[in-house]
């Protein structure tokens, strides 16, 4: 799983350089990403200095910021976390 993640964040940073915000919901993904040499930070929220942000899911009220985000060139990574830590993995 570990390559799979940084290759998508890789992909929708597209050569950006920027930080790449984990929400704490998963907060597991930010030391691999820092392991890797992305430049990550755990965010409750969304802010504009990102260039790829990182998160479990949202709600009805954060629709519009993060569409304005990605219509802007942001990336956006949604999904679920694991249920075993990232230390168990080979890479």
């Amino acid at each position: 799983m570990g390559p799979f993640l940084l290759n998508a964040v890789r992909w929708l940073a597209r050569g950006q350089t920027g930080k790449v915000g984990v929400n704490t919901n998963l907060k597991d993904l930010c030391p691999l990403l820092l392991e890797h040499g992305l430049q990550c930070s755990l965010e409750p929220h969304l802010n504009s200095d990102l260039c790829v942000y990182c998160c479990k899911a949202y709600s009805d009220k954060e629709a519009k910021q993060l569409q304005e985000f990605v219509a802007e060139g942001g990336g956006l990574l949604i999904g679920e976390p694991w249920p075993l830590p990232l230390g168990w993995l080979p890479w």
